[in-house]
Parts: structure tokens; C-alpha cells; sequence
């Protein structure tokens, strides 16, 4: 058909020594001794007739002018490419063995230029779901290709100091592009993971903070009805026993006006119960939100702390921790973030001028557990309002 073809036949693909021997006696005398038989030839011969007549008109019309003319076209449209690797420990193994496969025209593939690996890089990341900027996207590139550059130098010097050679290949930085994918998916569901166990953390701890205020302000209330009805109490009591002192003939009345109050005192113990009750039902509330606390552990202080990036939500959750630990945080100032993978208008975060150097301090974690454990009841209704836009961001 005179299509033009050819093949790239690389090492990995020789399961045989055997391939390389037809190799080498195909290129050391152009021809493979028994490849076809005769019938084969006449037959590969024949196809070609016609265009042997058309563009042979002066030779005679024979098999073997017209085998030849089909080598001839053969030769001019199949072809083939050796790809071999030097790193391979068999390339001087094979270079002695077969010669007529290393003495031919020999392409040497040299390093990729820095450029050329930013822009493979680029092809492969491209499509990779990476959670980051377009201009941190692209330092990203520029990153991968300077390291495959940086470790190719290194074999340069390593060479000079040692007389080892140490290849680094594009198959390499292929290599290298794919293990930061598969580790970046993996570092990428440990912050997932823990950001999840920090908002359910967050989240017990509010649900509490509510059933603490919901309780005071009925405690609250209840604890003026009973002051009021005591006054009351005492009062007719007082004037109980004047009375019984003057006259004895009023002692029904008296007995009827106390048994009056002692109903009224059933109803305020009666009352003090039910408010007791309200107390229970919040205590689970509250053990929730210590056990939360008390999951923390050192490796997740510890995985925070190398975290030179840490999320938003992470950056929020240490200025309410400052809030209820009552320590420092930034002025107020509006800021754009990027929260639930939402930009919002939101407030400037503490966490570079003050939450860092807390989480830096060796007493981080013990200090945590000791507020959960001791000082927690010091929250006041002035610390519940400064946490309220933080509780309440999603709105």
C-alpha cells in the first residue's frame, strides 16, 4: 500500500535474548536466513506486480526482480526504533553480545531543559483536583520541575566526587508527579478527617453552652419566685403567731392560713424539682462536650502544628478557644476567607499573632483539658457574645 510504518521496540519489551539475535543478523547482513519460505515469497512478490510493471517498465517481469522491488519498498516505508536505557544493567551485557544493534544510527536523549518539565507537569496536574489558587497551582509546577532539575544537578556533582553515575529519567519525574498525587490524596482526607472531629467537638460544645444559658435563665427566674414566696411565707408566719398571742379563738384561722402555706411551700418544692430536672437533662449535654475535649490527643496537637497552612475553619476554632480561655486576640477587622470552600466577609482570624504561639507552648494540651475540667463554669454571658458570630458564620 507504500503507508509509511514504524515500530518502537523497547527493552522492556525483550522477554528473549533471541529478539535481539534476528536484530543484529537482519542489521549485519540485511537479510534473516529462512525468515520465509519460497511459496511466502512468490506470493509477497505477486502483490506487488502491478506496481512493479508501473514503475519498473524497463526490467524484465521475474520473481526476482520483483522481490527485490518489494524489499526495496519495504525497506523505504517499515521501520524500526531500539529504544534502549543505559540505567538497564544489561545495555553493556548487550552492546557486547549483538554490535550490529549498537553500531547503527544512535539517538542520545538528553536531560529535559527545566521548561520542558514545568510543561509536563502542567499536562499532568492540569486535570488533578488540587485545592489551592491558580497562582499557587502554578508554583506548583514550577516546583516539581525545579526538584526533578536540582536532583539531576546532584547525580552531576555526585559523578565528579564519587566516578558513579546516578540516571534520573523523565520516567522518574513521571514517578515523582504520580507519588504526589497519590500522597496529596492521602494528606488531604487526614486535614478532612480532622476538621470533621474538631466541628463535631465545636459543635457539642455549643449545643452545651445553649443548655447552660436556657438553664441559668430559668434557675434564675425560679430563684426570685422562691425568694418572693419565702418573704411571703415568713411574713404570715409573723403575723400567725401575733395573732395567736392576742386571741386563741383565731387559732382556725391561723391553722387554715398555714396550711395555706404549707401548699404554697409544696409548690415551690415541687417547682425546685422540676428545675433540677432541666439541670439533669442538660448534664449529658455537658459530658458530651468534655469527652469531645478529652478525644483531643498529641499527635492531633502535633499534626497542627506542622501544619504550616492551616484551614480557615482551623484558624476560627483557635480564636474561640482564645475567646474562652479568655486570652488575647486581634482587633476586630473585616477580612474576605474562604470557609466551607465559600468566600465570605468574615473576621480577620488571630491565629498568626496569637493562636500559633499558644499552640507552640509544651503546656498547650494540659492547659486545654484543665479549663474543660475546672474552669469551664467561669464562662459568662459577655464571653457567650463574642462567640456568637463564629457560632453562627453559616448565616
Amino acid at each position: 500500500k507504500g503507508e509509511a510504518v514504524t515500530f518502537i521496540f523497547t527493552d522492556a519489551e525483550v522477554k528473549s535474548e533471541g529478539f535481539l539475535e534476528y536484530m543484529n543478523s537482519f542489521l549485519a547482513t540485511g537479510d534473516i536466513v529462512g525468515l520465509f519460505a519460497k511459496d511466502e515469497k512468490d506470493a509477497m512478490a505477486g502483490e506487488t506486480r502491478n506496481d512493479f510493471v508501473k514503475d519498473n517498465p524497463h526490467l524484465e517481469e521475474n520473481l526476482l526482480n520483483m522481490y527485490n522491488y518489494w524489499a526495496d519498498r519495504l525497506r523505504d516505508n517499515l521501520h524500526v526504533c531500539l529504544c534502549f536505557s543505559p540505567v538497564n544493567a544489561k545495555f553493556p551485557i548487550r552492546a557486547q553480545n549483538f554490535p550490529s544493534v549498537f553500531t547503527v544510527n544512535i539517538n542520545w536523549f538528553m536531560p529535559w531543559p527545566e521548561s520542558a518539565l514545568v510543561a509536563v507537569s502542567s499536562a499532568r496536574l492540569g486535570t488533578y483536583k488540587i485545592d489551592c489558587t491558580d497562582d499557587d497551582r502554578t508554583r506548583l509546577y514550577g516546583l516539581t520541575g525545579g526538584f526533578q532539575a536540582t536532583v539531576r544537578d546532584a547525580t552531576e556533582v555526585y559523578y565528579q566526587r564519587m566516578r558513579k553515575h546516578v540516571y534520573v529519567t523523565p520516567k522518574s519525574f513521571l514517578c515523582l508527579i504520580d507519588f504526589y498525587q497519590l500522597l496529596y490524596k492521602v494528606k488531604y482526607e487526614e486535614i478532612n478527617v480532622q476538621e470533621r472531629s474538631v466541628n463535631v467537638g465545636l459543635q457539642k460544645l455549643k449545643e452545651a453552652s445553649d443548655q447552660v444559658q436556657k438553664l441559668k435563665v430559668v434557675i434564675k427566674e425560679k430563684a426570685a419566685v422562691m425568694a418572693v414566696e419565702e418573704k411571703k411565707t415568713n411574713v404570715m408566719l409573723e403575723k400567725v403567731t401575733i395573732e395567736k398571742a392576742k386571741a386563741d379563738k383565731k387559732a382556725e384561722m391561723v391553722n387554715a392560713q398555714k396550711a395555706e402555706c404549707m401548699a404554697e411551700a409544696d409548690k415551690i418544692g415541687q417547682e425546685k424539682a422540676a428545675a433540677q430536672v432541666e439541670l439533669d437533662r442538660a448534664m449529658p449535654f455537658l459530658r458530651d462536650a468534655e469527652a469531645a475535649c478529652n478525644s483531643i490527643t498529641k499527635k492531633d496537637i502535633g499534626d497542627l502544628k506542622v501544619n504550616r497552612k492551616p484551614a480557615n475553619i482551623i484558624r476560627y476554632v483557635f480564636d474561640g478557644l482564645q475567646l474562652l480561655m479568655q486570652k488575647q486576640v486581634v482587633p476586630v477587622k473585616a477580612a474576605n476567607v474562604e470557609i466551607a470552600k465559600k468566600e465570605v466577609l468574615f473576621i480577620q482570624d488571630s491565629f498568626e499573632d496569637y493562636s500559633i504561639i499558644e499552640l507552640g507552648k509544651m503546656s498547650f494540651l494540659s492547659d486545654l483539658f484543665y479549663f474543660a475540667a475546672n474552669e469551664k463554669d467561669t464562662i459568662n454571658d459577655e464571653t457567650v457574645e463574642l462567640l456568637e458570630p463564629y457560632l453562627r458564620h453559616d448565616e
